[in-house]
């Protein structure tokens, strides 16, 4: 195993912590970004033959750990995904129509008024 190998492992643990972490906080785009980078670090230990026998970690264990983060992955996809309905489907912040002058800020003035002289 060379030392590469391992410090590339480690990285990409704390980029899946990352991962999780960001997606639990509602920043899921952040978390597609280092899920994305995830699964490039475990197709390049694939790659490079990466085994810690320690762990029991072999290309085909490498092969299933992606195949969870891509299905988590997708998850958050789907989630944000859902989200942009939502977002896009909102109505505008404008008030309804029949408030009249009290749309645009008057009603504290008008409210405040008497207040303001009656003390």
């Amino acid at each position: 195993m060379s030392n590469s190998n391992h410090e590339l492992m480690k990285e990409m643990v704390d980029h899946l912590k990352e991962a999780r972490r960001s997606s639990i906080m509602g920043n899921y785009d952040g978390s597609m970004v280092f899920y994305e980078g995830v699964l490039l670090e475990i197709q390049q230990l694939i790659q490079n033959n990466y085994e810690e026998p320690k762990f029991k970690i072999n290309k085909q264990k490498l092969i299933e750990y992606r195949k969870m983060i891509e299905a988590e992955l997708d998850k958050v996809k789907e989630i944000q995904s859902s989200l942009n309905v939502f977002k896009n489907s909102v109505p505008s912040q404008q008030p309804p129509s029949g408030y009249g002058h009290y749309a645009n800020g008057m009603y504290n003035q008008a409210m405040m008024g008497p207040v303001k002289h009656y003390g």
